[in-house]
């Protein structure tokens, strides 16, 4: 029994849709996204370096609207020192102020803080090749 060529480019279409879809799971004002195709909304995009793979994504929401907590999880081809060294220059030049760095083990911890009352946690593990980094931004408000 042979196979058409328009239903095996259908169903190599729904195979490949299915591996590299994200999924989203929404419940009251918490988002979180796997396999996210894009960063979350407020996170810069320079935040995440180019050529990274984004694994996961989460966004609450107060009073369903705004945002007010967002992570990201992605993994980079840059080295732990290569990456914090990105994040120091990078939150300088966005004038937010640095509040903490720490480094243990494999592991390093930058605490920023922006003008307009936002705090960012950047963890960076290191990997064999590359790293693991997680992104949290909270916005304080008053609620």
């Amino acid at each position: 029994m042979a196979i058409s060529r328009r239903t095996f480019t259908l169903l190599f279409i729904f195979f490949f849709q299915s591996i590299l879809a994200e999924e989203i799971l929404v419940y009251d004002n918490l988002t979180v996204i796997n396999s996210p195709n894009s960063t979350p909304k407020n996170i810069f995009t320079g935040f995440v370096p180019d050529g990274s793979k984004l694994l996961l994504s989460t966004d609450i929401k107060k009073f369903g609207y705004e945002s007010i907590e967002t992570s990201t999880i992605f993994e980079s081809n840059l080295t732990e020192q290569e990456l914090m060294t990105y994040y120091e220059v990078f939150l300088k030049a966005l004038d937010w102020k640095i509040l903490q760095k720490e480094r243990k083990d494999k592991k390093v911890l930058i605490l920023a803080e922006s003008q307009m009352k936002k705090i960012i946690s950047v963890i960076i593990e290191a990997k064999e090749s590359g790293s693991i980094v997680k992104l949290f931004l909270k916005k304080q408000s008053g609620y």
